[in-house]
């Protein structure tokens, strides 16, 4: 516990300048171990997102061939991944069906150097958040609805 409250808070410049395409923060406990391609598979499901979360995320995934993604624990970062897909489950019957999406993840690239062992100060709210939308068209990065950044 000592080593976690060593782990330096990020900058939102530091994560604009390794990610700057966006930043998808996934806010729930992650399975043991960390690395394993299980863990990415676990990661990976059970999202209940709008459809128009989804189409962001694509769009970013054909522009740059990824979106990156962090798993935050109280806000330190314990898994990255790179989201190289994105996918429609339905569960239930046609009277009472439920979407959510699962998101394909594989190790993490280079860009991971900059946010391991570092803690990501999002305060409280819902179990994702997404780094990069522009909430208005003229708008800078930020963590808002809008367009897939540059």
């Amino acid at each position: 516990m000592d080593a976690l409250l060593t782990w330096p808070t990020l900058e939102e410049a530091a994560i604009d300048a390794a990610c700057p395409w966006g930043l998808f923060v996934g806010r729930r406990q992650p399975d043991r171990p960390m690395t394993s391609d299980g863990q990415w598979d676990r990661a990976g499901v059970g999202w209940d997102m709008p459809a128009i979360t989804g189409a962001w995320i694509r769009i970013c995934i054909d522009r740059h061939g990824f979106l990156p993604l962090v798993q935050t624990v109280g806000g330190f970062v314990a898994l990255g991944a790179d989201i190289v897909d994105v996918r429609v489950v339905t569960h239930g019957d046609s009277g009472l069906q439920h979407r959510e999406r699962r998101l394909l993840l594989r190790e993490p690239g280079a860009w991971f150097d900059a946010l391991r062992h570092r803690r990501l100060v999002t305060g409280a709210g819902p179990p994702y958040l997404i780094r990069g939308w522009h909430p208005t068209a003229g708008g800078g990065p930020g963590w808002g609805v809008g367009q897939c950044g540059p």
